[in-house]
């Protein structure tokens, strides 16, 4: 297993946070197999 990407996303509150989030968490960024650790600022 691969060690997990640590992303953090500022204002993620926003529009644009809000649609980068959902793509990070649902494997289109990095790929379904890539685990990430997701930090919400």
């Amino acid at each position: 297993m691969e060690s997990p990407i640590k992303v953090a996303v500022t204002g993620a509150a926003g529009h644009i946070g809000y649609a980068l989030v959902f793509r990070i968490a649902s494997g289109q960024m990095f790929g379904p197999d890539q685990p990430v650790a997701l930090y919400l600022i």
